[in-house]
């Protein structure tokens, strides 16, 4: 977070293969997600992987149009369902945001499975962006691979508050050594 947004105010928001986000208002922490791939990690790479996988499982089962996403994702487990319920039991998150580069490639050409997993993952990523300045950060500073790929899916408003770091965490390291050392003074 310091070497993000310095001493002030502010939040970051991670997407990346995972998902969280925080938020320093008035020295209060306010944490948004990150619970993990169990339960969470809304709008991640790992989420983006995951539907991509799911979605092209209902294509191989004529429940969903085949498109090139799905054709792709299917190669990958040579066209057997079986496969891909074997993978994905030991599959880690990493694992599953190695599909979401495919998801973004095909959405470029409007595939019908790529645009409605991308359009979610903006979703949960402008929930979180709201709640972030909901509980007073004047921007968001964006963290994560997945990041500059989902920013533009997100509705003109959300986009305008999600800013670069300042900084990055190694000088956000040397900031806190900085405080604890001016604290250490003052005790």
């Amino acid at each position: 977070y310091l070497g993000a947004c310095g001493d002030r105010d502010g939040a970051i928001l991670i997407v990346g293969t995972g998902f969280a986000g925080l938020a320093v208002v008035n020295g209060e922490r306010i944490n948004v997600s990150g619970w993990g791939a169990d339960i969470a990690d809304e709008g991640s790479g790992m989420m983006i992987g995951r539907n991509a996988i799911r979605r092209s499982l209902w294509a191989l089962e004529d429940m969903a149009p085949m498109t090139p996403l799905a054709e792709e994702v299917l190669a990958r487990f040579d066209n057997q369902a079986q496969n891909a319920v074997e993978w994905a039991s030991q599959a880690t998150p990493g694992d599953y945001g190695t599909f979401s580069p495919a998801v973004f490639a095909h959405a470029e050409n409007r595939d019908a499975l790529a645009v409605p997993i991308l359009e979610e993952a903006a979703r949960d990523v402008t929930r979180a962006v709201a709640r972030l300045l909901e509980v007073g950060a004047p921007k968001v500073a964006m963290i994560g691979g997945v990041f500059p790929e989902i920013l533009p899916w997100l509705a003109p408003p959300y986009r305008a508050v999600c800013v670069e770091p300042e900084s990055d965490a190694a000088d956000g390291a040397i900031l806190m050594a900085k405080q604890a050392f001016t604290r250490q003074e003052r005790e």
